[in-house]
């Protein structure tokens, strides 16, 4: 009896704390953001992932290349172990490791490059988003705007998601004419 009087009370508790939180939200004029869906859904966005797959296809597709190249030396390699000379297995390995070498460093120096231009990029994405953050919390007189993923649950009335992707998009179309 004791436990589902306490789960009771626990439970009108937490429907009153509820209530009383999306009264001050909407007193308050709260809002929030995806920021996920910025980062994917913009202009800028999508601006950003063809730059980029223009600018590494060609380094993207001569990784692969190497790492088909090594991967037929090695399937050879071991395919042929039997019927080669001991120092003709070696010569094969001390080559097939330093081609494992420098497929491991190509990979390396091409993620730093796309991390280095993430950063840059996301940087310019940024500013623009600090810009419609301003201008939308202007507009509907938001007290705080906060990122969607802090929201244990958000109403739709609250998000502006939708609204900062607009206002992006058509900062993206300025810059472009």
């Amino acid at each position: 009896m004791k436990i589902s009087n306490r789960l009771i009370s626990s439970t009108l508790l937490l429907a009153s704390l509820s209530i009383s939180c999306f009264a001050w939200a909407k007193e308050q004029k709260i809002g929030f953001i995806d920021r996920e869906q910025i980062m994917t859904k913009t202009l800028y966005a999508k601006d950003m992932q063809e730059i980029g797959k223009k600018q590494f296809k060609t380094k993207i597709d001569n990784l692969e290349q190497n790492k088909k190249k090594f991967l037929t030396d090695k399937e050879t390699l071991e395919r042929d172990r039997d019927i080669l000379a001991e120092g003709d297995v070696n010569k094969r390995m001390n080559k097939l490791q330093t081609d494992f070498e420098k497929v491991q460093k190509q990979e390396e120096e091409l993620g730093e490059e796309i991390e280095a231009f993430n950063v840059k990029y996301q940087k310019k994405v940024i500013n623009v988003f600090n810009d419609a953050v301003g201008q939308l919390a202007k507009e509907n007189e938001l007290e705080i705007l906060l990122p969607a993923d802090v929201a244990l649950y958000g109403s739709k009335k609250f998000d502006y998601t939708f609204r900062a992707i607009e206002l992006m998009d058509k900062s993206f179309k300025e810059s472009k004419s």
